[in-house]
């Protein structure tokens, strides 16, 4: 074999080693990007999962809130049915209460009719009187013996005939101007901030001027020289 053979067969040999060589070198960094892909697809299914995991989640949980919602809506209704019959009792309850106070009302009515019945013109004048003073429905100008009876619950003629037989005034009318004058001389001492005018009104008297005409005939004086005390 000659020089020029062995040079060739050597050449021939390395090229042969650094050929498997490259060939090793190669497959181990096809392998490891063959694991690295293995990796990557293998993180990236997982995270697939996580997320297909998280919208069924997402999913539960919106179902939850709808089944949530849904349950809020009938709790509501029911609370506005409940309002409607508290409502309802309640309007039950002032109306029983209305009628139980009007059966008071009408009790305790029956009850002052029988005893005025059986009272004396003398023991009526004074409940009548009583009454007034109660009521002081005097203050009203207006006032005649239809509605004094209507609000006492007598009639008219029995009214008449107690004031009648009593002498002390001519008639209701005289009767109801005595209260109110004397209310006025009360309220004359009491109130000075009221001008005559207002205590006139006040009583019942439709001006000051009756006012100062009472004043006048039985006193002797006006109704400012008497709130001043002369």
């Amino acid at each position: 074999m000659t020089g020029t053979s062995v040079i060739i067969i050597s050449i021939i040999v390395v090229l042969i080693i650094a050929f498997l060589i490259t060939m090793i070198y190669v497959n181990l960094e096809t392998n490891k990007v063959v694991e690295t892909n293995s990796v990557l697809v293998e993180s990236h299914l997982s995270l697939l999962e996580k997320n297909k995991s998280q919208e069924d989640l997402l999913c539960y949980q919106k179902q939850r809130l709808n089944h949530q919602d849904e349950q809020i809506n009938v709790q509501m209704k029911k609370m506005e049915m409940l309002l409607d019959e508290l409502k309802e009792l309640k309007r039950r309850l002032d109306e029983n209460d209305d009628m139980a106070q009007l059966l008071e009302k009408t009790k305790n009515r029956s009850n002052d009719i029988k005893m005025v019945n059986e009272m004396t013109d003398e023991e009526l004048g004074a409940w009548i009187d009583q009454r007034m003073d109660e009521t002081q429905m005097y203050k009203n100008p207006n006032l005649n013996i239809k509605s004094i009876a209507s609000e006492l619950g007598l009639t008219q003629k029995r009214i008449m005939q107690v004031f009648k037989n009593d002498g002390k005034y001519k008639n209701i009318k005289e009767y109801l101007n005595e209260k109110r004058f004397l209310l006025a001389c009360h309220l004359l001492l009491k109130e000075p901030q009221w001008t005559i005018e207002a205590v006139s009104r006040e009583v019942g008297f439709s001006n000051r001027l009756m006012l100062h005409e009472m004043m006048k005939s039985r006193l002797g004086l006006t109704p400012s020289q008497f709130r001043q005390g002369q």
